[in-house]
């Protein structure tokens, strides 16, 4: 394993999670994390699951510390915009004006938090749970930098993925030496997993981004 790897037998690096808001959202017309999706936000869903999983983490320490890292599960919303009254006060992070799209955001959390690996999780997700990130999760071991799952259709979901700092600063550097942009640019690396989630989750790797697959999502039966 690399010297950029965590240790084997080690602890993991501590995790965080952040929920990426986007930018303009042209595509939807109005800001993507405000849309409304079965009584709340797309955003309050996505913090709701992330939620719940933070509330196992704290009532399992012990069982859970091998995957979580030992500190605490931190929780982020990552990008600009209004937020909903009800998760206002919820820690943020501004995205990196000198990018755009998802990596200005995932740079901008690693930037934050430099040590610690990442669950990143786009807010066009309408069917993110709790069971779905914690599956992703359980995935992490010392041979893998990241954790890209793949949709139903096979491609690889870099927006609900989990991304340990070697991967992170593998893009940073990407991008300030070759001007490689992109999360997509880890797909081919040689330490990244792409495995499908078992059936019963594969529904939170889909995505949403016109008005008319959000409407296609919510008319579709909870699988």
């Amino acid at each position: 394993m690399s010297g950029d790897g965590f240790p084997l037998n080690h602890a993991a690096p501590v995790l965080c999670a952040g929920v990426l808001i986007g930018g303009q959202s042209s595509r939807m017309g109005n800001p993507k994390h405000l849309l409304a999706w079965r009584g709340r936000t797309l955003l309050e869903s996505c913090l709701a699951a992330l939620y719940e999983v933070e509330e196992l983490y704290q009532a399992r320490p012990q069982s859970t510390a091998q995957k979580f890292g030992k500190h605490h599960f931190s929780i982020y919303i990552i990008g600009a915009g209004e937020l909903p009254e009800e998760v206002a006060h919820g820690a943020r992070i501004d995205d990196l004006p000198e990018l755009s799209g998802p990596l200005s955001g995932v740079l901008a959390a690693r930037r934050l938090h430099p040590d610690s690996a990442w669950v990143f999780i786009a807010c066009d997700h309408p069917w993110i749970s709790r069971d779905a990130i914690r599956w992703l999760i359980a995935q992490r071991d010392n041979r893998h930098w990241t954790i890209i799952p793949r949709q139903c259709d096979g491609h690889p979901c870099p927006t609900f993925a989990l991304y340990e700092p070697p991967a992170l600063r593998w893009l940073e550097a990407c991008f300030a030496d070759e001007g490689r942009k992109g999360l997509a640019s880890l797909l081919d690396h040689p330490l990244t997993l792409t495995p499908y989630p078992p059936a019963e989750l594969a529904q939170a790797w889909r995505s949403a981004n016109t008005p008319a697959e959000l409407a296609a999502e919510s008319e579709r039966k909870q699988d």
